[in-house]
Parts: structure tokens; C-alpha cells; sequence
């Protein structure tokens, strides 16, 4: 989530990492020092800079100035055990404090260490939310809290971010404004510096079948350059999916066996991290697409357990967000839950429940439970909006929450019965 007050931080809390860093990791005591003394001096540093292997350490600035020593040991082995730009956390962690920059001249440090982020549209509805609860209706459009973003699919947008030592800082159009550069050229530049950063080949897992090896919070955000995914050796078009910031899987169209497996391991990734997008994309013609297998097809089962099994915590966070505001504004809406259920045929549905009396916030599920009197009834909630659903505006949330205010009488219920549903 972006800090509401990032744009006052000082610029020297900015790191940058360079390609250097992020290629392989130093095995020596040696190389490590000439990694750490290159990151200083690219990172604006101005005072000599010496290395001292004997005491471990840099010794940056003169008898004429200030002097810094800067210890390496501890950073070099945290450094050999990270992978990909996790290595460049851990320079900027360990050596921003120690930099003294020329602030007045060149280009702002944190310039240099801008990437694209790619995140789920639910994401940015979310965020939108908190800062409606945080700061009031409206607010979202100020440029200190505004997130520029450009979408790369249907569910998918990008936008840019700031790897700090100890936190992701999501760019604000305070931000760049400050920097006197356009968000377009902004992107390309932070788009180059992930593409340098991801030169190590694809992990196969399986003929035909790909994870991506970096683990450094960025996997996801490599989906905007649609080029490495091309590349990949798959059956068909190319089919991703990244569950959680740091893990992609990818099989082709063509491959029932190799779409099931990375289903499987997606499966697994949401389980064990927060989920950033459950969906599954096809890559074709450079650009990705929501994609799912016709109905029959190997895969389609299970791709479609990740989808509703992905998104509960999409919707878990939007209710929280909901209820605080409805909270605040005093409004008796009820913001109708979110559940996952084990239909008889043995399939993961989701299903939300609406009890008569109630105005409710539905959330857009499989099925839905209305509750009249003592008798429930569980349909589909496809036949709930042919029933009433030109009756039903919709919040603008992601996902999709419905405004239901007239509960069905008595003569649409006898007919929604009609398509219950035994659980």
C-alpha cells in the first residue's frame, strides 16, 4: 500500500540497485567489496573510497573530510544467500546511510531505482478504498495519494515503485511530478532496468513447463515484458500464472498435462503467500488476455479451483474496507460475506448469503444463500441475477459488489427454487 505521506521522505532513504549487483552474487570477500564500493559511487558517493580485506571493511572519505568505515562481512553473507534484486535490497539496507551525495547537482538517486509493478485490479480498488476510509471521498484523485498505473491485460495493471531497505514504496503522482520526467518515460526506463535484471534462465520443471527463479518480489511484474515470456519454449501460446508477487508458472495452451501442473503449483503458492492474481493469461501476439480452457478440457477444473480459491483474499480485504466505511458514514448497509463451500460433485464454489430485511453489498459468486424466514435457499447466482439483476447497480469495486436493496418476493423465490442448489 502507498504511504499516504511518502513524497516527504528524504531523498538519500532512495537506493539504487544496479545490474552489477543483481547478475550473480560476490563469492568473495574481494568481489563483494568491489560490488559495494561500485553501488556507493553509483549511488552518488563523492569521497574516495578504499578497501581495506585485512579489517573487512571500505573505508570511504579522507583525512580532508568526514570519514566512514563500512563494514562487509555481515552484508556479504546476507548478499550470497539472497537471489535476484533481493541482493539489491540488501546493498541499499546495508550501505544507504553510509553515502554522502552532492544533493544539488544530477539526477535524484531514487530515479535510478524505479521498476514497474505489476498488480491485480483488484489491488488498486482496494487501495482506493483505504484511502477513502483514511482521507474521505475524493481523495484518491490528490497527487499525493493518486497512483498512475496503465493496464497491461484485462485484470492487470502496472505501475511504479521504489524498492526501499525495509518496505515497497508505490509512486505517487507527487512524485512524478517532482522528478520533472513523464510517467511514460518514467516506465521505460524502470521496464529496462527489471528487463536487465532478468537475464537468468526460466526454471523448467517439465518439458514444455516453466517457473520463474528470482523469487525477489518482482516475478509477477516481469509479465510486462511480454518478450521473455515469448521466448520460452512451451506447446501453443504461452500461459502464466502468478499467484503471489514472487512465483510464476507457465505452460502453453497446447499443453493439457503442463496447464494442470502449473495449476497444481499455484494451488500450492496461495496457501503459503498472499495472493496477487489467481487468473491465468495467455500470451499471444505480445499481448496477455484472461484465459481459460473450454469446458471438458483437462485443465479446466482445477484452473478454475485457483481462480475461486485465489480471490477469497481479494474479497476478505474488500469487506474490511467496506465495513470501515460504511462505519464512518453510519450507513446500515451490510456487507455480505464471502465463502468458499465443496459443492456434492465435489467442486470448490464460492457463495455469499442475503438475509430478507437486509440492504446488502453482494459480492459477484457462484452461488448465493437468501434467507427468508426459516427457509434458505441456495441457488446459483447467475439464476439470482437473471431473476432481479437489472435491479441491481454495482459499487465500481473489483471485484464486482452489487447493491441489493429489494429482496425477491415470493413469486420469484418459487421460481429461483427451482434452481437449488444441494451443498
Amino acid at each position: 500500500m502507498a504511504h499516504i505521506n511518502a513524497e516527504s521522505m528524504p531523498v538519500h532513504h532512495f537506493h539504487e540497485a544496479q545490474r552489477k549487483s543483481c547478475d550473480k552474487p560476490p563469492v568473495t570477500l574481494a568481489e563483494f567489496a568491489d560490488t559495494a564500493a561500485d553501488y556507493l559511487r553509483k549511488q552518488g558517493e563523492l569521497r574516495p573510497i578504499a578497501i581495506d580485506l585485512g579489517a573487512a571493511q571500505l573505508i570511504v572519505g579522507s583525512g580532508a573530510g568526514p570519514v566512514s568505515f563500512v563494514a562487509l562481512t555481515a552484508a556479504w553473507n546476507e548478499c550470497r544467500d539472497a537471489r535476484g534484486l533481493m541482493r539489491e535490497r540488501v546493498l541499499a539496507r546495508r550501505f544507504w546511510s553510509s553515502i554522502q551525495a552532492d544533493a544539488e547537482h544530477g539526477e535524484k538517486p531514487y530515479l535510478r531505482s524505479i521498476l514497474p509493478k505489476v498488480r491485480d485490479l483488484g489491488w488498486y480498488s482496494s487501495y482506493r478504498r483505504h484511502v477513502e476510509l483514511e482521507l474521505g471521498i475524493g481523495a484518491i484523485q490528490e497527487p499525493n495519494t493518486h497512483i498512475p498505473s496503465v493496464q497491461l491485460a484485462d485484470a492487470l495493471s502496472v505501475h511504479l515503485a521504489i524498492p526501499l531497505p525495509t518496505y515497497l514504496l508505490d509512486v505517487t503522482e507527487a512524485f512524478i511530478e517532482e522528478s520533472g520526467l513523464s510517467f511514460a518515460s518514467l516506465l521505460e526506463r524502470a521496464l529496462a532496468r527489471l528487463e536487465a535484471a532478468t537475464d537468468a534462465p526460466y526454471t523448467q520443471l517439465s518439458p514444455g513447463v516453466f517457473e520463474s527463479p528470482f523469487q525477489d518480489g518482482f516475478d509477477a511484474s516481469r509479465m510486462a515484458i511480454p518478450k521473455v515470456f515469448a521466448a520460452l519454449p512451451v506447446q501453443g501460446f504461452p500461459v502464466a500464472i502468478a499467484p503471489t508477487h514472487s512465483s510464476v508458472f507457465v505452460a502453453g495452451d497446447a499443453d493439457p498435462d503442463g496447464l494442470q501442473s502449473i495449476a497444481q503449483r499455484a494451488l500450492d503458492s496461495i496457501d503459503e503467500a498472499p495472493t496477487h492474481s489467481p487468473l491465468a493469461f495467455r500470451l499471444v501476439q505480445g499481448k496477455w488476455s484472461i484465459w481459460q480452457p473450454a469446458a471438458g478440457h483437462p485443465a479446466t477444473s482445477i484452473l478454475r479451483r485457483v481462480r475461486v480459491t485465489g480471490s477469497f483474499g481479494q474479497h476478505e480485504r474488500q469487506q474490511t474496507l467496506l465495513k470501515g466505511i460504511l462505519a464512518a458514514g453510519d450507513l446500515q448497509l451490510v456487507v455480505a460475506p464471502f465463502y468458499l463451500v465443496q459443492t456434492e460433485a465435489g467442486e470448490v464454489e464460492s457463495l455469499t448469503e442475503w438475509s430478507q430485511g437486509d440492504e446488502a453489498l453482494l459480492p459477484d459468486t457462484d452461488l448465493i444463500e437468501l434467507k427468508a424466514d426459516s427457509q434458505t435457499t441456495v441457488v446459483p447466482f447467475s439464476a439470482f441475477l437473471a431473476s432481479v439483476g437489472s435491479e441491481l447497480p454495482t459499487t465500481g469495486d473489483v471485484p464486482r459488489r452489487y447493491i441489493a436493496k429489494a429482496f425477491p418476493g415470493e413469486r420469484a423465490l418459487a421460481e429461483l427454487r427451482k434452481h437449488q442448489v444441494n451443498l
